[in-house]
């Protein structure tokens, strides 16, 4: 198993995402990618912890959605995802879990029998991801909705009176931005240039404001003005 070490030991697939700072997280979905890619031909049940984590994860490491993270984070494909989670949340084994098996029991529950599958581990998903935001996601927030108990709300969301992504949010599982996470996820993003341009703009506005009658200019801090 991969491991990547951090300030506090190396980071492991098994760590709770509790125990990870926030820092550390995109470590985290490396060794749990590197995991998966290991053991998830035979055994998925770690599925059901990462999927969890995924709707935390996300938006601090710059995805656009839990799919997103899913798709291009831990190299899955959403829908496999979805239909082995519905599967392990039906079977709960205690016992090793193969990932084909896992999608066969989900793709039954939710009735669809033969349904055609994804295109699998490995595969890219890239133009696919659109579908995924308008169809798994949504589906996805449904389920779990009703799975979890908030039936007031899944009603709300089928009836258009609320949007999933709100439901989602007032059931407690999907993560509101904070502006430090924003600042966060556009930091990640930002050329070198854009960079500088942000630090020196923070200068200019934490430096202290100069005394009155005292002027900062041409590299002469301290000078009178005239």
């Amino acid at each position: 198993m991969a491991t990547v070490t951090i300030n506090s030991g190396p980071v492991d697939a098994s760590d709770a995402l509790r125990d990870v700072p926030k820092d550390r997280w995109f470590e985290l979905m490396q060794v749990r990618r590197d995991f998966l890619d290991v053991h998830l031909v035979h055994d998925c049940r770690r599925l059901l912890e990462f999927v969890e984590d995924a709707d935390r994860m996300y938006d601090a490491l710059g995805f656009n959605n839990p799919e997103d993270f899913i798709a291009r984070g831990l190299q899955l494909d959403p829908q496999d995802v979805a239909w082995a989670v519905e599967g392990l949340h039906r079977l709960r084994p205690d016992e090793a879990i193969p990932f084909q098996k896992a999608i066969e029991l989900g793709k039954r529950e939710r009735g669809i029998p033969g349904g055609k599958a994804g295109p699998g581990r490995g595969h890219k998903t890239g133009d696919n991801i659109t579908r995924f935001e308008r169809g798994t996601s949504h589906d996805y927030i449904l389920a779990r909705l009703e799975r979890d108990g908030h039936s007031e709300l899944a009603e709300k969301v089928r009836t258009k009176a609320m949007s999933a992504s709100a439901a989602a949010i007032a059931a407690g599982f999907r993560h509101v931005p904070t502006p430090l996470d924003r600042l966060r996820k556009a930091w990640k993003v930002a050329t070198a240039d854009e960079r500088a341009a942000f630090r020196e703009w923070i200068d200019g506005e934490t430096r202290p404001p100069a005394p009155r009658g005292i002027e900062v200019a041409a590299g002469v801090p301290g000078r009178k003005s005239s």
